[in-house]
């Protein structure tokens, strides 16, 4: 009998993808059904803890949900709820937990819904290994999308810079750019701006503090669970009328350095690949042997 039975939409490398590779690094038996082998796959007839993850792209669930209920038995089933919905959608199996990586503000959940911490990134960057030559950094694609409140944040974002930007700023709007060059741009700057995104579900946010900048980022709605440090980030404002304030403030009583070091003092003790997985075994296998 293995330990694990992993559905997931993606087979690449994704926050879901890492869990499921650290389970196996720890020793845990996993088997881990995807968009490659779902339906050719062949399933033990036992399995202690099956864990179905919910994302944009999601596997065929009428086929996992047919797969569960032939299964001979488990100990636990959960569902990780990786999207952007407030709510889990409907389904005919009951799961005895429910994994969500961030909660809506004002919103009540019980103990069956445990948050795990959801870091974007598994990689640990090392921030001593390049100066801050440039103030203040932004870096935006993004003109594909399509979701009207992203639009109209990012519009606003652009227009605001290129009026109030200084000199030492580096800002970029959709020109291609490497990995590595994205990566010296970010390492490269005080204070690195995570415009537009899903909240903490977003990677720039996570490797931002990971490389040892200072985050500035439009107020968050949702929250994480252990939450960051009071002075861990800089927030400003949904409309981002006191950005430009917030980011000279710092930058003049050279704030930036102490709330880079807390960002990424949090990000390491909170919220790593290795976090996420202490606290995900703590729940799926608290009270089983």
């Amino acid at each position: 009998m293995k330990d694990f039975l992993m559905f997931h939409g993606y087979s690449s490398n994704t926050e879901f993808g890492y869990l499921c590779q650290e389970l196996s690094h720890r020793g845990y038996r996993v088997d881990r059904v995807d968009e490659t082998n779902v339906g050719t796959f062949t399933y033990d007839d036992r399995y202690k803890y099956v864990v179905v993850c919910w994302h944009d792209q999601l596997p065929d669930y009428f086929y996992v949900e047919k797969t569960i209920n032939n299964l001979k038995g488990y100990d636990k089933l959960a569902l990780y709820d990786d999207t952007d919905w407030e709510h889990v959608m409907g389904s005919s199996v009951k799961y005895d937990l429910v994994f969500k990586r961030e909660y809506v503000i004002g919103r009540s959940y019980t103990s069956m819904c445990p948050i795990v911490p959801m870091p974007k990134t598994a990689k640990i960057y090392h921030p001593e290994e390049n100066k801050k030559v440039w103030d203040v950094c932004c870096l935006l694609g993004g003109s594909d999308e399509h979701t009207p409140n992203r639009l109209k944040r990012r519009a606003q974002v652009i227009d605001l810079l290129k009026q109030k930007a200084k000199t030492n700023w580096l800002l970029s709007y959709d020109v291609p750019m490497s990995h590595a060059d994205y990566r010296k741009a970010i390492y490269s700057s005080k204070i690195c701006i995570n415009a537009y995104g899903n909240g903490w579900d977003t990677i720039r946010f996570w490797e931002i503090l990971s490389m040892g900048s200072c985050l500035l980022t439009p107020k968050i709605k949702t929250v994480i669970d252990p939450p960051f440090s009071k002075g861990a980030i800089l927030e400003c404002s949904e409309d981002y009328s006191d950005m430009i304030q917030i980011i000279e403030e710092a930058l003049t009583n050279s704030s930036w350095i102490e709330i880079a070091k807390r960002g990424r003092d949090n990000f390491l003790m909170y919220h790593t690949i290795a976090n996420r997985a202490d606290v995900f075994i703590k729940n799926m296998i608290k009270g089983n042997p």
